[in-house]
């Protein structure tokens, strides 16, 4: 019988394969988790559904890989590993694909969930959105979200 593990990774590069992204939600608090913990992070629960997330999320983090650490990657040396805070809340570790070569990826971009046949398995990665930075507010500034876009621009220079 698969260990704990071995399940939680059939289900997740099961979805993958379906072009789904899922994770585990806790039958008790509701809240999603990542995969891979036997317990909820947030109640210590051991019931878990398993749901389909928006795979819409936000670069929280990130390192470039400059050396071959995995040789189903070798070919894609330099290559990204993000830390990915999906809408539903929870960081989930992946890679960032689709950036244009020589850019940096920037912190705080939207990100959308793509699937990539990685050796033997299809894998969710993420590409942003769009090829410019986004602003992410924690609170909707007074003035809503077009005052928040007004104040969000730099200033001017000059005359």
């Amino acid at each position: 019988m698969p260990d704990h593990q071995s399940k939680v990774s059939m289900i997740f590069l099961d979805a993958a394969a379906r072009g789904r992204l899922m994770l585990p939600r806790c039958g008790d608090c509701g809240k999603h988790n990542i995969p891979g913990d036997p317990t909820c992070a947030f109640c210590g629960s051991f019931r878990f559904d398993w749901v389909t997330v928006s795979g819409r999320g936000v670069l929280f983090s990130y390192a470039v890989v400059h050396h071959v650490l995995d040789a189903s990657l070798a070919h894609e040396v330099p290559y990204v590993v993000a830390l990915i805070r999906l809408e539903q809340g929870p960081i989930i570790v992946s890679r960032l694909v689709g950036t244009e070569e020589g850019q940096q990826p920037q912190v705080g971009a939207h990100v959308k969930v793509v699937y990539q046949v990685t050796g033997q398995h299809v894998l969710p990665v993420f590409t942003p959105t769009s090829h410019h930075p986004q602003l992410i507010t924690r609170e909707a500034p007074q003035g809503g979200a077009q005052g928040a876009a007004n104040r969000a621009r730099p200033p001017q220079t000059g005359s």
